[in-house]
């Protein structure tokens, strides 16, 4: 049975799983606050352990590919792409956005993954979930609040709200949306769980959609404050 790694660092929390196909065999999660340098590795190795497993018996590795924390994005894609290189396997990407709303899977309605971005933006992708199944119904975007709420008033099912930016953006939904059917997820719904999202893992991994490590990429969506404001500075000095 085909045995998967996944991996999540771009929120605030660092998740990894073991699946074989379907079922979750072990699963580490912290948000402790330290950083995903420090946590990821000994979190894998500790997970591999308590299984009596080796890296060599993985078969395919799955690790979130943004957006969220830049620093957090790239220790978790650098990680995968060193482990599935090491030993010359196969992996598999998943958006955030689409993680956090497989925790409303036993929900029906229009679930909203919300991400803050600050600034009062959030990064946020708008899907259905029926009988189930997730459907996907907007892109990967960054967006603002307001704008976004607005976009929700086309909507006649129950909106839930999901992610670290659910809050705010649940806030503003009970006072520009005329409805009450508006559904905020409990706290712990709010973090990345890889033993969630492995199963997407393992599906696609079954599909074919599968890359090598050279191909897996991660999606910023926007730029980084840094890179922003080396570009605003090369702008005011002429640069290209």
């Amino acid at each position: 049975m085909t045995k998967i790694l996944s991996v999540d660092t771009c929120l605030s929390a660092c998740s990894v799983a073991i699946h074989e196909g379907e079922k979750l065999l072990g699963e580490n999660f912290l948000d402790a606050g330290l950083t995903h340098s420090q946590t990821l590795m000994p979190m894998i190795q500790s997970l591999l352990d308590s299984l009596g497993m080796k890296f060599k018996e993985i078969d395919v590795f799955g690790v979130t590919n943004g957006p969220g924390s830049f620093t957090g994005m790239r220790i978790g894609m650098a990680t995968v792409k060193g482990m599935a290189l090491a030993f010359d396997k196969p992996c598999v990407t998943v958006s955030t956005l689409y993680a956090l709303a497989m925790g409303a899977i036993n929900l029906e309605g229009i679930v909203c993954p919300c991400i803050d971005a600050r600034n009062k933006q959030i990064y946020n992708a708008v899907f259905r979930i029926c009988k189930s199944k997730i459907e996907r119904i907007t892109k990967n975007r960054a967006i603002n609040i307001e704008d976004f709420i607005n976009e929700l008033k086309e909507y006649k099912e129950n909106i839930i709200f999901v992610g670290d930016g659910a809050k705010i953006c649940y806030n503003a939904a009970k006072t520009i949306l005329n409805k009450s059917d508006i559904t905020l997820m409990p706290e712990e719904f709010n973090r990345i769980r890889a033993g969630r999202f492995g199963e997407e893992v393992y599906r696609q991994y079954k599909a074919g959609i599968q890359y090598s490590c050279e191909e897996i990429s991660l999606e910023y969506i926007k730029l980084s404050q840094a890179e922003r404001e080396l570009a605003k500075a090369k702008s005011e000095k002429g640069g290209i």
